[in-house]
């Protein structure tokens, strides 16, 4: 997957002269990246995985003899998750595998 840089997309606008002002077609066109459909899945399942995980110890239910946890750390923790989830790092090991697969199928 291609990343964009959008900040040189909406400097591509810029003429130098004066204040430039997007018009919505150009805000509208700006192409973001999406990851395919499969791995978008896998990000849903994994985050769903550890929210619900995150919810049993707010229930203070013991996960596989894992200490309870104070519930402010709960809330970091589903934070830290979303954070990951954003940046990519729930699914980087399987995008990793997945690219070296393809690289193998088209070699």
């Amino acid at each position: 997957m291609k990343v964009l840089d959008r900040n040189k997309y909406y400097l591509s606008f810029n003429d130098g002269k004066k204040q430039t002002n997007l018009k919505k077609s150009q805000i509208m066109s700006c192409p973001i990246p999406v990851p395919p459909l499969a791995e978008q899945k896998i990000i849903v399942q994994r985050v769903e995985s550890l929210m619900q995980q995150c919810d049993m110890v707010d229930r203070g239910e013991n996960i596989d003899n894992m200490p309870v946890i104070h519930p402010q750390a709960v809330t970091q923790l589903k934070q830290s998750i979303l954070q990951e989830a954003i940046q990519g790092k729930l699914t980087e090991d399987w995008r990793k595998k997945t690219l070296i697969l393809n690289l193998q199928a088209n070699f």
